[in-house]
């Protein structure tokens, strides 16, 4: 008889910080200019940036390690990195607004 995962979870895991991409360039997603050219006191002002972005996730394939089982990732702390399905990778437009 062969017993098979059923889902995996990877616990306390640290990353090497040699392995770390950084862009060399930075993209500009969005810009707005704030003015308070109009009045002579102090105001608040506020304004909301639209962008999109791409993003991808994909945590490679290893031996003996079955595709598309439900796989869950957390850090040493505790905190939930996400959820996916090992193998397969991950691509999906975002579009996001931010405050």
């Amino acid at each position: 008889m062969e017993t098979e995962p059923v889902r995996y979870e990877l616990m306390g895991l640290q990353f090497d910080k040699w392995r770390k991409r950084v862009l060399k360039k930075p993209r500009v997603l969005a810009s707005n200019v704030l003015s308070n050219a109009a009045a002579t006191y102090p105001v608040h002002v506020d304004s909301a940036l639209a962008y999109d972005s791409e993003y991808s996730l994909y945590w490679g394939q290893g031996k003996a390690i079955l595709k598309g089982l439900p796989t869950s990732v957390r850090f040493a702390n505790d905190t939930l990195i996400g959820d996916f399905k090992w193998g397969i990778p991950e691509l999906e437009q975002r579009k996001d607004v931010y405050r």
